[in-house]
């Protein structure tokens, strides 16, 4: 075949597509214009709801909370959660979203780390719920603070270092310039955008 008579058809065919004002709209519009502005939009009205979801104060239950008036006295002063009143349809609350999280606090639990046994609490949710998530976290942020400041004391009881128990920490640190960094970021998202508008 001639490369001539190519050319002139595939030339002929460019224009008569460039004529076509759906060829246009599908191959151009859409893809480089729409497509990116509903991503960006979607995107948008997420970060919106978890920015609104992570602001509200989650109401939390506490189980048992005459086991240990210490625990139930911090949770209520602190800023991060509101401790509501005991009610015996909880489990029903929390899947009814009207109660973020439930905590138990087992029996003997403060006679126990005084102690030094190991007692479990129970945090009850709504898993895969985005505002019983953020309960969850902030109620394992507590427990975690309280296990710290518990073994704390014991080691300053026993005249003991803190470093006993944490010998070494780590950090990391960035060393790549922010433009490398960044560049990273959009060289790692711009594949998948192109397979998207594929």
């Amino acid at each position: 075949m001639n490369k001539d008579i190519l050319i002139t058809v595939y030339v002929k065919e460019v224009k008569d597509s460039l004529r076509d004002k759906r060829t246009l709209l599908s191959v151009i519009l859409i893809p480089t214009i729409i497509m990116p502005l509903l991503m960006m939009t979607t995107l948008k009205i997420g970060l919106e709801v978890v920015k609104k979801a992570r602001a509200e104060v989650p109401a939390v239950m506490v189980l048992g909370a005459e086991r240990s008036p210490g625990i139930v006295a911090a949770l209520k002063a602190s800023s991060k959660v509101s401790v509501v009143g005991f009610s015996p349809d909880w489990r029903q609350r929390i899947a009814d979203k009207k109660l973020r999280a439930a905590v138990m606090i087992p029996p003997d639990f403060d006679a126990d780390v005084g102690l030094g046994r190991a007692g479990a609490v129970v945090i009850y949710n709504y898993s895969g719920e985005l505002k019983s998530g953020f309960a969850t976290s902030e109620l394992d942020r507590f427990f975690d603070d309280l296990r710290r400041a518990t073994v704390k004391k014991r080691l300053a009881e026993r005249g003991l270092p803190e470093s006993l128990v944490s010998p070494f920490e780590t950090r990391s640190e960035n060393v790549a310039p922010a433009e490398k960094v960044g560049g990273n970021t959009v060289g790692g998202f711009v594949p998948y955008l192109i397979i998207i508008l594929c």
